[in-house]
């Protein structure tokens, strides 16, 4: 039987892989239900990223290798990470910029692919991310970036910026 988050879910990447060819169901946002919580915050389920806020992470820059994804992203840690410190001066959480990595990638697809929005300071970015849903080794990211679908051996966490 299928996952409840997966029943009555509208076409969204195109094809018809399962479990990720029909994902979000207007009825869950105006709707909210635990369903579509567990949407938007399956990432927490992963080791790696559950003490970081991923919806208000901003997205730097989306890297395909052969093997391998990686999402260059100023992470903002949530009350319970273990490192967490105070905010530095101007900014509202404590973040750092690291990277997601999915690694032994045999399946990555986009749909919906949109270009960063460039900053007043030259750089760019997307915001964070909207949703991030986990089935065994496949994932489903979707936020101002379009959607991705990613089937992976597993996720690492790189944490690259100054403390």
């Amino acid at each position: 039987m299928a996952p409840a988050w997966k029943v009555g879910w509208v076409q969204a990447l195109g094809g018809s892989n399962p479990p990720f060819s029909a994902i979000f169901r207007h009825a869950t946002l105006t709707q909210p239900s635990r369903a579509y919580a567990a949407l938007v915050t399956g990432y927490l389920e992963i080791p790696q990223l559950q003490h970081f806020v991923l919806e208000e992470s901003f997205v730097l820059d989306i890297s395909e290798r052969p093997d391998s994804v990686e999402l260059g992203i100023d992470l903002v840690f949530a009350r319970d990470h273990p490192d967490l410190l105070s905010p530095r001066p101007g900014e509202w959480a404590y973040l750092r910029t690291g990277v997601i990595r999915f690694t032994g990638v045999s399946t990555f697809r986009w749909s919906k692919r949109t270009a960063p929005v460039r900053e007043p300071d030259g750089s760019s970015s997307w915001n964070g991310i909207d949703s991030f849903i986990v089935d065994a080794q496949e994932y489903l990211l979707s936020g101002s970036f379009g959607v991705l679908h990613i089937v992976a051996e597993g996720v690492e966490v790189e944490l690259t910026g100054p403390v």
